[in-house]
């Protein structure tokens, strides 16, 4: 709260408490009022913590799905797969668990 009440932006990377649709909601308002930016990361760690959130429940299945621009994945295992700089739809690189 001290932060965004600051006006400064807040970056979160452990999103899991916002499955606390009233928190979010509480510190969405706070960062509008304050001209602060709430911004949530992407990518694997708030992945990792969505999981973790599953696993407090009975899940059977869960789907991690990662979109990115091409350019995104340049220097990964994506780019020896896929031929990024010639993408004109998506594509998908990896299937498993």
């Amino acid at each position: 709260h001290r932060v965004l009440a600051a006006g400064r932006d807040l970056l979160v990377t452990s999103v899991g408490a916002f499955t606390d649709d009233a928190l979010h909601a509480d510190l969405a308002a706070l960062a509008a009022r304050s001209g602060a930016r709430l911004l949530i990361a992407a990518g694997a760690m708030p992945g990792m913590d969505w999981m973790s959130s599953a696993a407090l429940e009975e899940v059977e299945e869960a789907t991690l799905e990662q979109r990115k621009r091409p350019e995104g994945w340049k220097g990964t295992p994506a780019e020896g797969i896929v031929a990024l700089d010639a993408l004109t739809e998506p594509a998908t690189f990896f299937t498993g668990t």
